[in-house]
């Protein structure tokens, strides 16, 4: 037999041996274990508060406190929130006061050294002491109270905060004017935005805030007040933020967005305009947006 024709017969006897069911000799292979696959932890989310269903109505004559640390102390310089306040409610005499205090927690610890005594003989409740006074001699119709943010970085409990937030109130229920009903407002603290660079980025000091802001929230229900929730609001989150509200108005040139604060904590000039808009969207009112600036090339 030539070799070509001993290869054809080999040939045909291993597909026939295929046919029969006598499959060829495999090399053994190692299989993969499978691959567990676990879904990430899902991410926490904010709790939600339900809104007054009431509008705020301003009433002619009202006296408007606006007290807290630096985020309320700094609308002395950003006054969207007074301004529109007061174009809506034309034709009624409103009175703002401002006694914001940077630094200052609810129990009024930034205000020390106010008092008519020398520095360093104050009692340790000076600041409390003074804030009493200030809030008494102002006799608010309507209080818009904003705090939240220096407590969360002045190391004292959570439950500090909460007690010393309602001794406040009750105070201001109190001290308030006689001529209207009392109205009260609670602005949470704002997120700290992370800005890049060297400073922090900001996230485990939001997970503070965010326990500051539930307190916050939770006292507004307890005490019928309108609930600012900038925390929420304020945050430049995909979906989350203003934009929900207000189209737009968190981002900039080819959509680069625009920044709230200085520094993370304290809101620039385009932040407190923001603030003005969430401030009026939680109160019910109609929303005054007006926003003029001067793009690259003086356009």
């Amino acid at each position: 037999m030539k070799p070509s024709r001993s290869i054809l017969f080999a040939c045909a006897i291993a597909v026939t041996g295929q046919v029969l069911g006598q499959a060829p000799q495999l090399k053994k292979q190692n299989a993969s274990k499978p691959v567990r696959l676990t879904a990430p932890a899902p991410k926490p989310t904010l709790k939600a508060f339900r809104p007054k269903s009431e509008k705020l109505v301003f009433i002619d004559g009202d006296r408007v406190m606006l007290i807290g640390d630096g985020l309320i102390e700094q609308m002395q310089k950003h006054g969207y929130l007074e301004s529109r306040l007061t174009a809506g409610n034309s034709g009624k005499k409103l009175h703002f006061r401002n006694i914001g205090w940077s630094g200052d927690t609810p129990a009024g610890i930034a205000r020390d050294g106010l008092g008519t005594l020398q520095a360093g003989h104050e009692p340790a409740n000076e600041g409390w002491v003074q804030l009493k006074k200030q809030i008494a001699a102002i006799k608010p119709t309507v209080a818009v109270i904003g705090y939240g943010m220096a407590s969360s970085l002045d190391g004292s409990s959570l439950d500090k905060f909460k007690s010393d937030y309602l001794r406040l109130v009750e105070h201001i229920k109190s001290s308030a004017g006689k001529k209207n009903p009392l109205r009260l407002v609670f602005m949470s603290p704002i997120a700290h935005e992370n800005l890049g660079g060297k400073l922090p980025d900001g996230k485990v000091h939001n997970s503070n805030l965010e326990k500051y802001r539930e307190v916050i929230g939770d006292l507004a229900g307890e005490n019928d007040a309108w609930f600012v929730d900038l925390y929420r609001y304020l945050r430049p989150v995909r979906g989350v933020g203003i934009n929900t509200l207000i189209r737009g108005v968190n981002t900039g040139i080819g959509g680069a967005p625009i920044h709230m604060t200085t520094d993370g904590i304290h809101l620039n000039d385009h932040g407190y305009w923001v603030l003005a808009a969430v401030a009026e969207y939680s109160f019910s009112l109609t929303l005054s947006n007006f926003w003029f600036g001067i793009l690259p090339g003086a356009t």
